[in-house]
């Protein structure tokens, strides 16, 4: 009785899995099992599959990544019993489009000599979080693209310590390394005199409003040259709803200024 309760349970286990399962025979070089959600991800039945001659599936993994996965193959099948080794790939769907997948596979039956028969695999869809890895990794490209050819850099502070972390090329505004200005006390010898209450107010503001912040300023580069400086300024908050940085951005718009004037 208990026997039939463990294969009732293992059925609905491997029927609702959110992943794809399958299993796969060495010797006969074929998918002995693959579970609904495997067909149902990929588009593949078991049938399908064994009717692929082995150098057909092997195609279906992306070029990119198919010697990785021949690899990862190896290494489970030389793997110790229990151990599930990771791997993530790109495999082609059967109506042509490619998905990543995240793969776990360990040893599942071995020969009365040691050695693996078979093998059994787990693998989710993270077709969704690699796009949107890519999507971000190229916005950050495009930003820093418009910062440089802006001559724009952006910052932000750490209200803990007063220090200032700096990205992109302060040299074009300041004529200086980033470890020159890279606390509010050394940023600000480089500002105005007149202009630093101003830069104070909009601090404020940008905590208390909650609200962006923009301004004009100037500041002297270390070579004792003026700029005009269009700033942004943003306040950060934590949970609690306190201040905790400040970010931004600074321009150099001192030949936009020269022009008008």
């Amino acid at each position: 009785m208990k026997q039939k309760v463990d294969e009732v349970f293992i059925n609905k286990l491997l029927k609702f899995s959110l992943g794809g399962i399958y299993v796969y025979d060495l010797a006969s070089g074929l998918n002995v099992y693959v579970n609904s959600k495997y067909t149902e991800l990929t588009g593949y039945s078991l049938d399908y599959l064994n009717d692929l001659e082995h150098s057909e599936f092997l195609e279906l993994f992306h070029i990119d990544d198919r010697q990785a996965v021949v690899e990862h193959m190896n290494k489970v099948v030389e793997s110790k019993g229990g151990q599930a080794i990771e791997i993530e790939y790109r495999f082609k769907k059967s109506d042509g489009s490619w998905m990543w997948c995240q793969s776990k596979d360990a040893v599942f039956e071995k020969s009365e000599d040691g050695k693996c028969t078979q093998f059994i695999g787990h693998f989710i869809d993270i077709t969704e979080d690699k796009l949107n890895k890519e999507e971000l990794y190229f916005s950050n490209e495009r930003l820093h693209l418009a910062i440089a050819s802006a001559s724009m850099v952006t910052w932000e502070t750490n209200m803990l310590n007063d220090t200032i972390t700096w990205e992109g090329d302060v040299s074009k505004i300041y004529a200086c390394a980033k470890r020159k200005i890279a606390t509010f006390p050394k940023w600000s010898t480089f500002l105005y005199q007149e202009d630093l209450k101003l830069v104070s107010q909009k601090m404020k503001l940008a905590e208390e409003t909650k609200e962006n912040q923009h301004l004009v300023f100037r500041i002297t580069d270390d070579n004792g040259n003026l700029h005009y400086v269009r700033a942004s300024i943003k306040a950060i908050f934590n949970e609690n709803g306190e201040a905790v940085k400040f970010i931004g951005t600074n321009r150099d718009i001192t030949l936009e200024r020269k022009m008008i004037s």
